[in-house]
C-alpha cells in the first residue's frame, strides 16, 4: 500500500478491475490515484450498513400529529402527565417499585 501510495504521489496511477470481490481489494484499490470497474461489475463491501426510515407520509395518511412544545412549560406539563399516567398504571397492577 505504501509503495503504491508513494508512487501515485509522484505519477498517476489507476486501479482497473472488472469486480472488486471483497472490501480487502478495494481497500488496496483505494491507493491509486483513481479507481476504475466495469459498468456491469460490483463493490463487495462488508462491515458498514446505514438505514434510514421515513414515516412522514405514512403519518400524515393517518392523521398524526407530532407534538411541537413551544415551550419548557410544556414540556413540563407533558412530562408530568405521563408520570401521573404510569403512577396510575402501577397502582393499578399493584407493582412495587421497592
Amino acid at each position: 500500500m505504501t509503495a503504491i501510495a508513494a508512487f501515485s504521489d509522484v505519477k498517476p496511477s489507476l486501479a482497473w478491475a472488472e469486480t472488486y470481490p471483497g472490501t480487502m481489494s478495494y481497500y488496496l484499490a483505494s491507493a491509486f490515484t483513481e479507481v476504475w470497474m466495469q459498468p456491469s461489475g460490483s463493490v463487495g463491501l462488508i462491515g458498514f450498513a446505514s438505514n434510514a426510515t421515513f414515516l412522514r407520509a405514512a403519518l400524515d395518511k393517518s392523521g398524526f400529529k407530532p407534538l411541537r412544545p413551544k415551550s419548557l412549560d410544556e414540556i413540563d406539563k407533558f412530562i408530568a402527565t405521563d408520570r401521573a399516567l404510569w403512577a396510575g398504571v402501577i397502582k393499578a397492577l399493584n407493582i412495587s417499585l421497592d
